[in-house]
Formats: structure tokens, sequence, C-alpha cells
């Protein structure tokens, strides 16, 4: 149970991550647990540059929202 809450945050995260990548109108790749936790690559075909996140999820909640998650800083690289 404690390691799908953690499983459960950071695919939501990916999934924020995901989103804004989107946004930009730009090729782009998210990958889960290579390096780090979440990778954001600019390019799904020849990435030339990785943003690296990693994840420490809130130990006090049980349900993650979507303003929780907004408001969550993630730990810079």
């Amino acid at each position: 149970q404690h390691a799908i809450r953690g499983f459960s945050f950071q695919v939501w995260q990916a999934v924020l991550e995901t989103l804004k990548a989107h946004a930009t109108g730009l090729d782009y790749a998210v990958v889960l647990e290579w390096q780090q936790d979440i990778a954001v690559l600019d390019s799904s075909k020849q990435p030339h540059q990785v943003t690296f996140i990693q994840l420490k999820k809130n130990e006090s909640s049980h349900h993650w929202t979507l303003n929780g998650l907004l408001t969550t800083p993630a730990v810079p690289p």
C-alpha cells in the first residue's frame, strides 16, 4: 500500500509534466524511472537536453488532489 501511493504520486506528476511539455507544441518524451523518478526529454527521436525530476511524496496524505500536485514542488536535479 505504501509503494502504491508513491507510484500513484509519480504517475500523476508525470501526467502534469507531459501536459506542460505538450502545451509547448514541440516534440518531447517523458520517461519514468530512468536516472530519476521522471525525465523530460526535449525530443522523442533525437534528444539533446533532459530535465530530471526527483519526487518526494507527502507521507501524511493518502489521497492526491490536483491542487496538492500543483503546489508540491519537485526537487531540482
